[in-house]
């Protein structure tokens, strides 16, 4: 089996050996598929040195062959796709080419159908997770999206609201696994990363205070503050 430029793939069974350039026509296939994508993907992940987290953190927690769900009209990061909170609160953002009063925000007791907890016109592109907190009605998940003109335009975020005994056990292990870096700035900032790739991204957001405020000249650890 090989594998083209474009990713598309063809085989040869018969033995012997073969002069490539006969078999040059077998690699112009515009079509996508399936496998083709399949090829690409793996072979990104395979050739494509992962950055450390210092470097680029961002570039460093996303799988190169990764899917992004787009809605049109309305841009909103991966990153928001799936957040967890015991405490704290940030803005979750997007952008949008959508006329000042056509968009609206909308929570859910569910993925798919379910409840709908709270509704209204969007002022501008970002919510407050206490926003989502307050509305949500005592359930620990809840599902969020953004429709056009009443129209559903986006697949529905996930919230997820832990308990602080709870998150407190997870903080404990992802701590203890950073036991061997001495310097408090690196470790602040390292458990920021460790807790943001875990989705608690309000509590990530503490740790890189505390990082940025013993090492202010470091800019990798402003890095974070700004993002967020």
């Amino acid at each position: 089996m090989l594998i083209c430029e474009g990713y598309n793939s063809f085989t040869i069974s018969k033995s012997g050996s073969h002069l490539l350039s006969r078999y040059l026509d077998s690699c112009r296939n515009e079509e996508q598929s399936v496998s083709a994508a399949y090829f690409k993907y793996v072979w990104d992940e395979m050739t494509h040195p992962h950055t450390t987290p210092e470097s680029n953190r961002r570039k460093y927690m996303q799988n190169t062959g990764a899917v992004v769900r787009g809605c049109p009209g309305i841009t909103i990061a991966p990153l928001f796709d799936t957040v967890y909170n015991s405490s704290g609160s940030i803005k979750l953002k997007w952008t949008a080419e959508v006329p000042a009063g056509q968009l609206a925000f909308a929570l859910f007791d569910a993925e798919k159908d379910g409840r709908l907890l709270y509704s209204a016109p969007v002022t501008r592109n970002d919510v407050q997770l206490d926003t989502i907190k307050k509305y949500a009605g005592g359930n620990e998940e809840v599902y969020w999206d953004l429709t056009i003109n009443g129209n559903k335009m986006c697949s529905r975020k996930l919230v997820k609201f832990f308990k602080v005994a709870d998150y407190a056990v997870i903080e404990a292990e992802l701590k203890s696994s950073l036991s061997m870096i001495v310097n408090r700035a690196e470790r602040n900032y390292a458990m920021g990363f460790l807790l943001e790739t875990n989705h608690f991204l309000a509590e990530a957001k503490i740790y890189y205070k505390k990082a940025a405020a013993l090492d202010p000249a470091k800019s990798n650890y402003r890095e974070p503050l700004n993002d967020f």
